[in-house]
């Protein structure tokens, strides 16, 4: 049976011209095999031998054959916009855009499309065919259409959207001059009377010579969702406008501005320090609509400024376009070692079974991720050594080294933020769960996994990632503004700093005092804290969370981390031998009673709040553990604050080195090691990093700052 429905198809594919011309010969002796073959297979051979492609076989197995054929024409691909596809003249072979539209309003898209034809501008692309379709084939390709058909010709290259997904934010002189293209070429449309109706990314296509083309000029709605469909030309106009304006905001910031009001608009400055005044401005006066004669031209003419003499103009492209991710300036620093955040993600797969990671490779790699292998978690940590990856799916029973295991060593290795960990496993009790995202991953899933629950579960740790990477670069954005404005309160306001530094460190040494044991402890802890923030500031990995002004608090801040003993009873903080749990209990409590304390003075008055919310995390979490295990709130990982996981580094380092009566005081080489092997587990792994790079500083610091 199976014989004659593969030479049905065959017959049947013929029949609709949807072969390309001499597939016989890209198929050799497929004739002779059809008696063997299945439908599947039979298609799966022309899609190899480029007769058919994956989108049209797929279509065929859906029973959408007869809807591949539109006019003239049969559909290819799909493209990204919705109803656009890439097809091919049967006949001629010439390969067009072709866009299906609903019957209704098709004589007013036909009249503009015949006024677009009559610009004889070079940017804005022509349609070059129309012509009504039969509703019943197409409706089994798209629920809902029926009419009519437009084509254009297709443009090879990328839309403002898909290019920036790939290569990141661009430079601003070459983003202002694709759009200036773009912008002149409106201008001689508005002037016509004619609108594009839907103006944004996915209208503006790249070639790969750089030369700007708009697409489906006239061929869509001009009213967003909700609002009325009757706009004057005037309006329609000015929206063409505003949509070339967010093209640009898109192109330098990799963001979608908020257009519903000025209280919720984000000026691109905030997203990218470089922008400059004039074209930040510019840019909120017409991506809002703000500004008086809102019009193509006048985009155009304010975009004439920020061009160099290596950007393009309308008169010439510019050079061919690179792959290259170039960065705002002000963010470079923070994301030198990294791909931008919408580039191409690396996954590993790690499991000794070669049909998981088959299976995982083909799934991940379905949706656009790229995946090396490992068999075991010695291969695994060879490769991660080696490589940068954004995700690792990692079997928790293997030969050699087990997943827990891999997965602690990964955390130490990594000197990448947000490194997302999964964990498979066949076991479901909760304490083993529970276990695996103590040793630091990030999710587990249950064997046997579907497809969906992998592509799912990949997916949303890759978002999450992405977001927090943006978080990041806002963040470092925010951090260079604030020093901007903190620079001219500085010398006004060094006086009280000072005076509120001295303060702190005689109210933390009054606390002190109730334990005769520790010397100049604080004075050391603020000095080390301040060592260790300055090499933090120098990690990649860091560097992001805290500048200057956050080093020179957290060393005011230090001191105030034991103020809570103060509200011990004397048996407990003075006892010399070792406590017991309940006395333990107790000891614990003084990072509450001290946060309490502290939280108190901010909500009465309300002042300094930054500082004591430094003070707040420091007293409340320096005894938090990087594994979960610490006390009072069994934070783990980067929930414990930055300013509280650097003192605990350093309160720990002056400890060991300190004599109490309980016990002597260790050697700086000791001390090291122990802080070493803490990592990932006690401490911050990327801090311990930090402290070994400054450690012979700590040396130095605890000689000259002898009890």
């Amino acid at each position: 049976m199976s014989d004659f429905a593969a030479l049905n198809l065959l017959r049947r594919l013929q029949s609709a011209r949807l072969l390309r011309a001499n597939w016989q010969h890209k198929t050799g002796r497929l004739s002779d095999q059809l008696p063997a073959l299945s439908e599947n297979e039979l298609l799966a051979a022309l899609v190899q031998a480029d007769a058919l492609t994956r989108f049209q076989a797929e279509s065929v197995l859906a029973g959408k054959l007869e809807s591949l054929l539109v006019g003239p024409y049969r559909l290819r691909e799909g493209l990204s916009n919705a109803h656009v596809y890439q097809a091919e003249h049967c006949y001629l072979r010439q390969s067009v855009a072709l866009r299906l539209v609903e019957a209704q309003g098709a004589d007013k898209l036909l009249a503009r499309a015949q006024q677009a034809a009559q610009l004889q501008n070079e940017v804005v692309v022509p349609v070059t065919d129309a012509g009504p379709i039969a509703a019943s084939p197409l409706a089994r390709l798209e629920k809902g259409m029926g009419g009519f058909y437009f084509t254009s010709p297709f443009i090879r290259g990328h839309d403002l959207h898909d290019w920036l997904l790939e290569h990141g934010p661009q430079p601003i002189d070459r983003s202002c001059a694709w759009i200036l293209q773009a912008a002149q070429a409106l201008a001689d449309a508005h002037a016509a009377d004619l609108v594009h109706g839907c103006l944004g990314p996915r209208s503006v296509r790249l070639e790969h010579t750089g030369q700007v083309r708009i697409v489906d000029f006239g061929l869509k709605s001009n009213a967003r969702a909700g609002e009325s469909p009757l706009l004057t030309l005037d309006e329609q106009k000015r929206r063409d406008v505003a949509g070339l304006a967010l093209c640009l905001f898109w192109l330098l910031t990799h963001h979608v501005p908020n257009q519903s009001g000025k209280e919720t608009f984000v000026p691109p400055r905030l997203y990218r320090a470089d922008i400059p005044h004039e074209l930040d401005r510019l840019l909120v006066e017409f991506t809002m609509g703000l500004r008086q004669g809102l019009s193509a031209l006048a985009l155009a003419e304010g975009l004439q400024p920020f061009l160099t003499n290596g950007s393009a103009s309308p008169a010439q492209p510019c050079r061919a376009l690179s792959p290259t991710i170039v960065l705002p300036m002000a963010l470079q620093k923070s994301v030198s070692s990294s791909d931008e955040a919408a580039a191409t993600r690396r996954v590993l797969l790690v499991d000794d079974e070669p049909d998981v990671r088959l299976f995982s490779r083909m799934l991940l790699e379905s949706i656009g991720l790229e995946c090396d292998e490992a068999a075991n978690g010695k291969l695994a940590l060879a490769a991660f050594a080696e490589n940068h990856y954004d995700l690792v799916l990692l079997d928790l029973d293997m030969p050699e080294l087990g997943g827990l295991a891999t997965c602690r060593e990964m955390r130490k290795l990594s000197h990448r933020p947000h490194l997302k960990i999964i964990l498979f496993s066949g076991r479901s009790h909760p304490d083993e769960m529970a276990q695996m995202l103590l040793s630091g991953a990030d999710d587990f899933l249950l064997k046997p996994v579907t497809a969906v629950q992998l592509q799912a579960r990949i997916q949303a740790a890759l978002k999450l990632k992405q977001a927090q990477e943006r978080s990041d670069l806002l963040n470092r954005d925010l951090l260079t503004l604030n020093r901007e404005l903190e620079s001219h309160l500085h010398d006004r306001d060094s006086d009280l700093v000072e005076a509120r530094n001295a303060l702190v460190l005689a109210l933390a040494t009054l606390a002190e005092n109730r334990d005769e044991e520790t010397g100049a402890h604080l004075l050391r802890l603020q000095v080390f804290s301040r060592r260790l923030a300055q090499e933090a500031l120098r990690h990649p990995a860091l560097n992001s969370q805290l500048d200057d002004h956050f080093i020179d608090m957290l060393a005011c801040c230090a001191p105030l981390h034991d103020i809570g003993k103060v509200g011990l009873p004397d048996h407990i903080l003075l006892k010399p031998g070792k406590l017991n749990p309940h006395e333990r209990t107790l000891m614990q409590t003084h990072t509450t009673i001290a946060a309490g304390t502290l939280k108190k003075v901010a909500e009465r008055h309300g002042f300094a709040l930054a500082f004591l919310k430094m003070s707040i995390d420091i007293a409340r979490h320096h005894h938090e553990r990087f594994d979960g295990s610490g006390y009072p709130d069994r934070l783990a990982g980067e929930a414990i604050p930055l300013a509280a996981r650097i003192v605990t580094v350093c309160d720990v380092y002056d400890a060991l080195r300190s004599r109490r009566i309980y016990k002597p005081a260790l050697p700086h080489a000791d001390v090291v090691q122990m802080i070493r092997d803490g990592a990932g587990t006690q401490f911050d792994p990327l801090l311990v990093q930090c402290f070994e790079q400054c450690a012979a500083d700590f040396e130095q610091i605890y000689a000259e700052l002898q009890d």
